[in-house]
This record gives C-alpha cells, sequence and structure tokens, in this order.
C-alpha cells in the first residue's frame, strides 16, 4: 500500500481561458480539484486531469482524465492493475451506438455523459482512494 509520504497526486488542466489556460498543481486540495472540475463545467470545453503516483520514474501513475466539448463529457481512468496500466471509460450500453459529432474530435454516444454531478463524485473517489468503483467506467 503506498503512504501519502511515498505518493502524490498532480492536478493539470487546460481550459479554453487565457486566464486560467494549462496549469498544474502538485498534491492538490479537494476544493482545488473541484474549483476546476466547476471551471470546466461553465466553460463546456476543456481537460482536467488528476494523476496520482509515487515519485518514482519506474512506476505507472493512475490518472483520471476529464475532456468536455460543447458540454458534452467524457471519463478516461487510466488505472494500473499488475503493473499494467489499463484504460477504463465512461459507457451506457443503454445509449444509442453511434458517433457525436464535435469540434475537436468525434465520441462514441455511448462515452459521453451531461450530467456532472457524476464527475464530481467520480473525482471525489478516486482523491480519496485512488481508485474507481463506478459501473459507468469500464
Amino acid at each position: 500500500m503506498t503512504t501519502l509520504t511515498e505518493a502524490r497526486f498532480k492536478l493539470s488542466w487546460n481550459l479554453n481561458d487565457d486566464l486560467y489556460g494549462r496549469r498544474t498543481i502538485k498534491n492538490p486540495s479537494w476544493l482545488q480539484i473541484r474549483e476546476k472540475l466547476e471551471l470546466l463545467y461553465i466553460q463546456k470545453s476543456g481537460t482536467v486531469c488528476l494523476d496520482f503516483g509515487k515519485n518514482s520514474p519506474t512506476e505507472k501513475e493512475k490518472i483520471l482524465n476529464i475532456d468536455g466539448q460543447e458540454g458534452y463529457f467524457r471519463i478516461i481512468f487510466f488505472d494500473v492493475v499488475n503493473g499494467k496500466r489499463i484504460e477504463r471509460e465512461t459507457f451506457d450500453e443503454a445509449q444509442p451506438g453511434g458517433m457525436k459529432e464535435l469540434p475537436d474530435e468525434d465520441w462514441d454516444e455511448r462515452s459521453i455523459f451531461r450530467d456532472f454531478d457524476f464527475a464530481y463524485q467520480v473525482f471525489k473517489e478516486f482523491f480519496e482512494t485512488q481508485s474507481v468503483s463506478s459501473p459507468r467506467i469500464v
């Protein structure tokens, strides 16, 4: 088990705004994370990323990333299992298949969501446990 003295979080973001721009905070508080998520929700486009790992160049980090385009969002979680990186992302089988045309990149309609409370819950869980258990992230 990683102790807090060995491990670290890194919060980075890229928001479509000259004032907030692209920045990074090491060992952020939950309030700082929530603030960046709120800015992403308000601006409707951009990225917020939370990395967790040891201060070691040989150990893979866990990464939780949310991307937004025009008020549509998707979460990608890069987990580490048995030393290997595994990619999981939001997915809703109940949604119709197909691609949502967006300015930067087309996204699978089953992987996007608009309910931002879900994003807060996932980021809070990752911040507290360094894991994500939501069945909506497969």
